[in-house]
Formats: C-alpha cells, structure tokens, sequence
C-alpha cells in the first residue's frame, strides 16, 4: 500500500512516499477504511515536529484524520458495514495512506449529501471552532459573532455553520 511515512522530527520536509507499507487489519472493534480523503491540521504539523503530546515517533505513518469507505470490520463491530463512508480521527492512525484502520467509537457516517473533503471538517475543524466560542468565548444565544479571519480550517468551518445565535457576514455599523 502506498503511504506518507514520517521519518524524522524535522517536519513535514521529511515526509515520504512509502509503497510497500502493509495493509493494517482491524482488530476487536475497529474498522479498516479504504482512505478517499484525509485532512491535513495544526497536529499533523505538531507531530512532525515532535511537539504533539504523547504522539507517534518516526519513522510512522502519518495522518490522523480519514474520511472514506469501510472495507473490513473487525470483531464485536455493530451498525458500521463494509460499504459504508464514514468520516474518522485517531492519533497515529496513518490516515496519509490507501488504507487505515480506526476504533470503531471513532467513525461517524458522512453525512448525507456531504463530499468526503467536507465531512472532514466535522472530526477537528468543527469541534475546534465550537470550542473556541461556547466554552473559550463563553458566547451566548442572541450575541453576535464577527469572524473576521475566516482562513485557517476552525474559522472556515464556523462560518458556513447555520445560524443558531445572530451573525453578520460584514462588520458591525459604526
């Protein structure tokens, strides 16, 4: 299987395509994924670089968030079938590879009418940006919000979500 295996903690500069890396298979409660899209965040940098807590050492496979189509599951698996997309995050996971394999309590199913790139969002960039507003900002129903740097994955996210509390897309008057 080809994959991007980390081989130091230099950075990313130190990614390498790998071919002959071993198709992982599902243990009790996991799930194999044939990969279609995965996500590329602030963690993804952090391991490279060896800043991120208790994460892999190289050389690894690396990626941690997947989205795609299961092709296996392993025992003890319920209400996840091989056919199914679903969307996923584990550290250490390898998800910069044809195939991975994932807890299957991490996977959720695509949403509906949603491309694998988009539902990416909803495992870090979704989670992230809520984080940010409710318990960081303490943001209320009916308060305002002015994104002004809709750029990085969080802000981008956060500013296609439907309005549940009062939005404006341009500054507020003066």
């Amino acid at each position: 299987m080809r994959a991007l295996q980390q081989t130091s903690l230099n950075g990313p500069q130190d990614l390498r395509l790998i071919t002959d890396a071993p198709v992982p298979v599902p243990g009790p409660g996991e799930v194999l994924i044939r990969v279609t899209a995965a996500g590329v965040n602030f963690g993804d940098l952090s391991q490279a670089h060896g800043t991120f807590l208790g994460g892999p050492q190289p050389p690894y496979l690396a990626g941690f968030e997947a989205a795609g189509e299961i092709a296996a599951t392993g025992e003890a698996v319920t209400g996840l079938e091989p056919g199914a997309r679903v969307i996923g995050v584990g550290i250490g996971c390898g998800a910069f590879a044809e195939y991975t394999v994932l807890p299957a309590a991490a996977v959720m199913p695509v949403p509906a009418g949603w491309a694998a790139e988009e539902a990416l969002g909803l495992v870090v960039n979704w989670p992230t940006a809520l984080a940010a507003l409710r318990p960081l900002g303490r943001i209320a129903a009916g308060q305002t919000v002015l994104i002004h740097a809709a750029a990085g994955g969080p802000a981008r996210s956060r500013s296609k979500w439907p309005s549940t509390t009062a939005r404006r897309s341009s500054p507020p008057p003066r």
